[in-house]
């Protein structure tokens, strides 16, 4: 599994800011949020609408299988996501 560096700035019990390191482990499949910070970002369901999401704009991605589902069936489950526009794409993702 991998993990994940978080930087922690806080305040210590003398009152002082400091920095501190945790490791988050990262599943796969959890939910996340995306955030597009440059170019345009087109989301696609498998019922034919999209959505377009450009800079500054954000989704939370809870599409996880469904609990009972044998197996990810790709004509019924998940999305697809294209880049659009002149600009790359450039995002940051956050589990939660």
């Amino acid at each position: 599994m991998r993990a994940f560096a978080k930087v922690v700035l806080y305040t210590d019990r003398d009152g002082r800011a400091r920095f501190r390191e945790e490791e988050l482990l990262l599943a796969e499949g959890a939910p996340q949020w995306v955030f597009v910070l440059q170019g345009g970002m087109e989301v696609g369901l498998r019922d034919g609408t999209s959505r377009m999401f450009l800079p500054g704009e954000h989704f939370f991605a809870a599409d996880t299988l469904p609990a009972g589902a044998a197996a990810f069936d790709a004509a019924v489950h998940g999305h697809w996501s294209a880049q659009r526009g002149p600009h790359p794409l450039v995002t940051l993702f956050l589990k939660a």
